[in-house]
Formats: structure tokens, sequence, C-alpha cells
């Protein structure tokens, strides 16, 4: 390195000499020295502050854990503005970090706890250990120390250099975290829905809204709620997700919110709708149905054995306890030509004769009794909906694919086909309940809170079938010619041409079965709801199925039904903007910027732990040397110069040395 001497411009504290006489070190009296509390404050105050707001940043909008949008009633802190504030502070950060323990240097040399030779004196200056030529002085010392030579750098120097390179962490700061687009609570009163309230809900007739559900749901199409699609789930909830916009989750047991829709956008605050449940279980034992396991078999004498190609029927039978199980054949070419012979059998609980009688009966949210009191429990009433379904292949149209798996024991043979083959069985368990109220809503995280039960007003005669009595009817839907006391819902054929009638029956083998439908489509309907891979045959008439339905397959057909007919109580006949309606109750959300982790990006926790080591060590040192007296805040050339005449070093050997 060049010769540099005194007589060139020095610095003082308040600037230059400059003059051409060197500071005699023998005759010039020492001047004052002094501490320098603002660098010293900067030092104590500065480092642990911006450590604290980027651990801030990170638990309150980089873990994943952090949603800062839950609580509608807590001011939400725009994104943008803290994500911009990283990049100020990155830009800045290095600069502090340098002015703070250009100080402490200072501090530092001054303290007797450092022995600092002539040769690591050199390195001090012009503050080498902040700049990016100080990684050559590290490798090159660590060069001469496995050589043996002395160590070149002092332990100022090592920790000072220490300290600025994790100070480059604030360059990496702004690159762990993005702003996502959301939305926060707003305060405009009002909002146009769509969907159902206590006024209307009854106003419809029950037969369309069950149709509609029927055409979709053995259609396949996906059970979607109109709008922005909200499902609220209890604020509580530890164990129901629902992972897609618009449609029903497959496991509701724990409860469900269906309220009116807005077009755009989430909403909070009250609102009446639809609180319901709905659970559905493979079953591989008989014993495990609580219904179906009490079924006429066909050890009975009363067991229905006569079906034939001709005509398909439909037809059940109630229990001593109400609940009844309902039979359908699929036998004939006039039900649907498939390539598969099957039976169903479906028991319900309340039974049939609820829908066939429905002025003695509770089918509706608001069916009061006589003292005005509601005649159902509300979500502690529970139905059940179970299904058997035997199946066997039609030789006549295809080859028999593989056997019907996981079938249930003891139910094989119960019915045979047309080709006196034995049916193989599996089945399926389903509970639900529901009931309507009011309840405050959060659609910030599509949850809700306070519920209680409010009826819908009711009307003269029924009103819209509750979530457990209607379902079963897509399963069952046939013949609906004629009228019926619940509006084309069913016929009710009083035929005893079905009925086993043996003289000698005892009274516990006696049954009165109602024929309800004759060739009834629901086989088909049923394998759509499933998504049994099958194909048109070339004729364009017969359908043929690739495989047997599994037990997997039909619970998803049977929850397709619960999510189907949900959707029409709450939204059928309200699905297009033009039948929206104004809820004064209800808030629009405002478009918000939210600060979340990077991805991909910097580990957000990497950053937290080496500014938090930054801090400590510049508190430390700052603390320990900061406000040493000094004779300058910095070891600038006047420092220098005043320190080499205290140490009586030679500055000319000093700037002679090779660096």
């Amino acid at each position: 390195m060049h010769n540099r001497t005194m007589s060139q411009a020095k610095e003082t504290k308040s600037g230059f000499i400059a003059n051409d006489t060197e500071i005699d070190n023998s005759n010039t009296p020492p001047p004052g020295e002094r501490r320098f509390f603002v660098r010293t404050l900067t030092c104590l105050i500065f480092p642990p502050a911006l450590a604290a707001y980027f651990i801030w940043t990170n638990v309150s909008y980089l873990q994943s854990e952090s949603n800062t949008a839950t609580n509608v009633d807590k001011p939400i802190h725009n994104g943008t503005y803290i994500w911009w504030s990283w990049f100020v502070i990155g830009a800045l950060g290095l600069n502090l970090s340098n002015y703070s323990l250009a100080g402490v240097e200072a501090g530092m040399l001054r303290s007797d706890h450092f022995q600092v030779s002539e040769s690591q004196l050199a390195w001090h200056t012009d503050k080498s250990w902040s700049t990016l030529g100080a990684w050559s002085i590290m490798f090159r010392a660590i060069a001469n120390l496995r050589t043996g030579e002395k160590r070149m750098l002092s332990w100022p120097w090592i920790m000072l250099f220490g300290l600025s390179v994790l100070s480059w962490a604030f360059v990496l700061s702004g690159l762990t975290m993005a702003t996502t687009a959301g939305f926060v609570a707003g305060h405009d009163s009002g909002v146009d829905v769509q969907g159902m309230n206590s006024t209307t809900m009854n106003l419809r007739e029950p037969y369309p809204l069950l149709y509609q559900a029927f055409q979709r749901w053995g259609s396949g199409a996906p059970a979607q709620i109109p709008g922005v699609g909200a499902v609220y789930t209890a604020a509580d909830s530890t164990k129901l997700t629902v992972s897609t916009a618009n449609n029903l989750p497959a496991d509701a047991s724990e409860s469900i919110f269906l309220a009116p829709q807005a077009s755009e956008g989430p909403v909070t605050g009250s609102a009446w709708g639809l609180l319901l449940k709905y659970k559905c279980t493979s079953v591989h034992q008989l014993s495990d149905f609580t219904v179906l396991n009490r079924r006429v078999n066909s050890t009975s004498r009363a067991y229905v054995q006569d079906y034939n190609a001709e005509e398909d029927v439909t037809f059940y039978y109630t229990l001593e306890d109400g609940a009844s199980i309902s039979v359908m054949s699929q036998m004939s070419v006039r039900s649907g030509a498939v390539n598969r012979f099957a039976f169903a059998e479906i028991g319900i609980n309340p039974g049939f004769d609820t829908l066939a009688y429905p002025n003695q009966h509770a089918l509706s949210y608001s069916t009061p009794t006589a003292d005005d009191s509601p005649k159902y429990g509300g979500l502690a009433e529970e139905d059940i909906l179970e299904v058997i379904l035997w199946q066997s292949n039609n030789d006549r149209i295809t080859e028999s694919p593989l056997p019907v798996a996981n079938s249930i024991p003891g139910l094989e043979g119960e019915y045979v086909d047309l080709d006196k083959k034995k049916m193989s069985a599996i089945g399926v368990r389903c509970t639900s309940s529901s009931t309507t109220g009011n309840a405050q809503l959060d659609g910030l995280t599509n949850t809700y809170k306070g519920f209680h039960r409010a009826d819908p007003d009711p009307i003269a005669f029924i009103g819209t079938p509750r979530l457990g009595i209607g379902t079963p009817f897509l399963l069952m839907h046939g013949n609906t010619t004629g009228l019926s006391p619940l509006l084309q819902l069913v016929v009710i054929y009083d035929l005893d041409s079905i009925v086993p009638w043996h003289e000698d029956l005892t009274k516990s083998e006696k049954f009165q079965y109602q024929l309800t439908s004759l060739n009834p489509n629901w086989f088909q309907p049923l394998m759509e709801a499933a998504h049994v891979p099958n194909r048109i045959g070339p004729d364009g008439e017969v359908t043929y199925y690739s495989k047997f339905a599994t037990a997997e397959d039909l619970e998803r057909a049977i929850l397709e039904a619960y999510k189907q007919y949900a959707v029409q109580i709450m939204f059928g006949g309200q699905e297009n903007v033009e039948n929206q309606w104004n809820c004064p109750d209800l808030f629009t959300a405002l478009s918000w910027a939210f600060l979340a982790r990077a991805d991909p990006g910097v580990p957000p926790i990497m950053i937290s732990v080496v500014l938090s080591i930054w801090a400590v060590g510049c508190v430390g040192l700052g603390a320990a040397y900061g406000s040493r007296k000094r004779y300058a805040a910095t070891f600038n050339g006047y420092s220098f110069s005043l320190y080499c005449r205290d140490k009586e070093i030679n500055q000319d050997v000093i700037f002679r040395l090779d660096r």
C-alpha cells in the first residue's frame, strides 16, 4: 500500500486539519476526550428495535397459523405498508449497522481489554471490517494462520466483521414476505343476496325442489352453492374443513351453516339460514344397521320373491316403531336398459308413512302443534337413512366383471336375478339432522357463532321437507303421475297383488306392503351420482357399466344426495342474481392487502435468528464500549493519530505495512 503521512488532511472531531504540520507526540498536549452518547444510544436502541420488529412481523404475518383477519373487531394493518417498510429498512439497515459499530470500534480500541499490535492496527483504518474487501482480508488472515504466521487481525476487528456480516440479513428481509389479496370486515350495512329467508322458505312447493335436486343428482352434477359459495363452519370446530369453494364438504358430521349468498366477496353480520349435519359410513355387517337389520328376509313366509322381467316395482312396509323399509327392483328394461340386475332396500326413520300422511307428522321446519310448540327436535333430532344394494351381471348382455367387493356376509342369495344367480350386497348407513335459525357470520374465516333456532313462517298445508325427510326420495324417485298429499311427491297404490298371503301367517309375519311405483328408473341415476364408469352401447340404448359399484361408490352417491337437496332447501328458485334481495343485517367486506410468507422465498426464521444475534452483539458491545471516552466519535484519522501518540507508535511504520 502507498505511504500516507499526517501532513495530509487529518480528521478532527468536526472535520479535517488542512495543514502540513505533523502532530508532535512529545510537545503537543493531548486534547480532551469525551463521550459520544448519540452513537451509543443508536447502538443500544435501534438494533434490538429492528430485530423485534422483524420477529413481530414473522409471528404476526409470516407463520402458517397466522391470520390477522380472524378477529373482525380488530383493526388490520395494511400488509403492503409493512412489506414496503422492510425494503426501506433493508436499504438503511446496513448503514445503521456500520454507523453504530463504527462508534463501538473507537471505544474498543481505547479499552485495555484488547491488545492491538501495530500490524493489526493497520486494518482498523477506513473501517475495513465493514466493506466487501473485508472478506478478502479475512481469507488472507485464515490462510496466514494455516501457515503458522502470527495472527494478522485483532479481536475487535473480527467481532466487528462478524456483526457486519450478520447485518446483511437486512438485504434478505424483504425476500421473506409477499402481499396477498384478501378482505377485511366492512362497516356498510345492507347486502344484496341470493337464498331463502324465514318468510320465503315455505312459499315453494316441495315437489319442484325434490325434482330439481333429483335431476342434478342423477346426472352426476356437483352440488354448487350460488354466489360466492360460502359454507360456514362452527368457530370452535377442530375437524371440519371446506376446501372447495361453492361445494359442500363430504363429511359434515360437525354442523355447517348455509346462509344467503352475496354475489361478490365475503360478508359479516347476522343472517338467517339452515344449520345441518350429515354423515355416511360403509357397512360390512348386517348388525351395524339399526333399521335394515330388522328387514323381512328370505326365511320369512312374508318375504316377496315373485319378480319378473316384465315389470319392476317399488314398495315399502312399516316396522313397529314407525321406521319403514322400501324395496326396489331393477330387472326390466322398462326401468332402464343396463347390463346389471339390481335390488335395493332403503330403511328410513322416520318412515315412509311420514310422507304419505303429512298432516300427522312434522315434515318441514315449521309444523307447529296446537300449542305452537315445534313437532321436531331441531338439530338434536337425527334422521336415519340406510341402503343395501344387491348387484349381479346380466350375462345376456355382457360378460361378468370381477365379483362385488367387500360384500355383506349373510345377504348373498337374498335376491336372485333372472338367471337364478345369487346376488351380492353392499351397504351404507347415514344420519342427518337440520334446523333453521339466526347466526353471526364471519365471512373472512367462513365461520359462524351464536346460533339460535328460529323456524320459518308456516303455511296452511305443508312447507319445505327437512333434509332427512327429502333426501331419501332422491334415491327412491319413482312414478309421480297423479296427485298425492305431497303434491305429486309419491303415489301410493294400495294393491294386495304383491302381498304374500298365507292364512297361517303369525301376527309378527304379517306386513302391509304398499306399492309406491312401477318401473322406476332408480339404478342409473344412482350409478351416475356414484360416478361408476360406463359407456353407451353401439345401439345407443344400453348402458354398460365396467364394474360393480363398491360400498365407497354407494356412500359417495348418497352424500351427493344430501348435498344436492341441502342446496335446494336454501337456494332452490333463487339461483339467479335477478332473485336477489337486500339483507340489512349483513356487511360487505372490503378488499385488503395481507402480508404472507413468500413462496418461494427466504425462510423468515433464519432472518429472525440472524437479526437477533446481530442485535444482541450490537447491544453488548455498545453497552461495554460505546460510552467510553475517546477523541472522536469514530476511529477516524484524527483518532488514529492521537492513538498512535498515546501508544507511542510510529505512524509511518504502520502505513508502510504490506496490506
